[in-house]
């Protein structure tokens, strides 16, 4: 439950993207069900915090085309032949509408969301600008005060 300890400081907060790269999009080599339906509302969010000066921070997976710093659950995959998100390649970039222009290069989520919750973040989680969001995550989060807006809500509260 949100309380005034754990309330969102809309002047204070910054945007974080995970893996929202052109590999991981619909159709793509390391398709991630969810991640295009997502992408229009992210790209709001980062028009937003653009217009507000506000911090945005990309997190990136890039993987060697050696496979040595890919998770064991994919190193598999890498060995045999698959190639994503090697750096430098157009499928490593962010979808095009987290870019400032188009030429611009460049669940985990609840995890780094409690860790962040136990150092006094206060934590706002986007429900319609992720993929796998459900009903027991929703739950989890919001049991240790992170609020829960879609795309429309927060625009209107973070002015």
């Amino acid at each position: 439950m949100v309380s005034d300890d754990t309330a969102p400081q809309y002047p204070r907060s910054a945007l974080i993207t995970i893996d929202v790269q052109r590999d991981f999009l619909d159709g793509q080599a390391f398709e991630i069900r969810g991640t295009s339906a997502a992408v229009p509302a992210m790209g709001r969010l980062v028009r937003f915090f653009r217009l507000k000066a506000r911090p945005i921070v990309h997190m990136v997976r890039l993987y060697r085309a050696d496979g040595s710093n890919v998770e064991p659950c994919r190193r598999r995959m890498v060995e045999q032949g698959a190639q994503f998100v090697l750096p430098g390649s157009v499928g490593s970039q962010l979808a095009a509408p987290l870019l400032t222009t188009p030429e611009t290069t460049r669940t985990v989520l609840a995890r780094r969301s409690y860790e962040a919750s136990e150092r006094d973040f206060r934590i706002v989680v986007i429900e319609d600008a992720l993929s796998g969001f459900d009903d027991r995550a929703r739950t989890e989060l919001e049991s240790i005060g992170v609020r829960v807006l879609d795309t429309e809500s927060f625009l209107r509260e973070a002015v």
